[in-house]
């Protein structure tokens, strides 16, 4: 966060507002920075007065959420259908334990940060993308909570 605001200075927002309660579940590292970064890079192409994202995190019914959102353009809607497909046939197949499973690098940061996500906690986990009602772009991740030692 402290690298992002001293390179866009005012320019960027960042707020965060996180529930205690789910400081101590484990994320694959990097996830959060990487959608961070992907909000930045891709989601404020033309020229705003503030660029804003906000990182919410809470718990729902035993599941520990994350919500990142901005106020940028919000996902092309072709782009955005190709990212879902992607991401939920490469969370079947690994869920399927598929061992030739074809990762792509270099534009996709999305859909690997989705995969580790699924490989560190299986079927129980979330990874939801869209855009927000207001148009800027909304990642959403969740899994069970687990109990510290489990």
């Amino acid at each position: 966060r402290y690298l992002l605001k001293t390179r866009y200075q005012d320019k960027l927002s960042i707020t965060m507002d996180i529930d205690p309660a789910i400081l101590n579940q484990a994320i694959p590292k990097v996830t959060l920075l990487q959608v961070v970064e992907n909000s930045i890079r891709h989601g404020f192409e033309r020229p705003y007065e503030q660029m804003r994202i906000a990182v919410r995190g809470f718990v729902r019914d035993g599941w520990w959420c994350v919500e990142v959102t901005d106020n940028g353009d919000g996902f092309d809607h072709n782009v955005l259908r190709e990212l879902k497909l992607r991401i939920q046939a490469d969370r079947d197949a690994l869920l399927r334990h598929e061992k030739n499973l074809q990762m792509q690098f270099g534009g996709m940061g999305l859909i690997n940060t989705s995969a580790r996500f699924t490989v560190y906690y299986g079927e129980r986990c979330a990874f939801e993308i869209g855009n927000t009602p207001e148009g800027g772009a909304r990642v959403f991740l969740s899994a069970a909570i687990r109990e510290e030692g489990a």
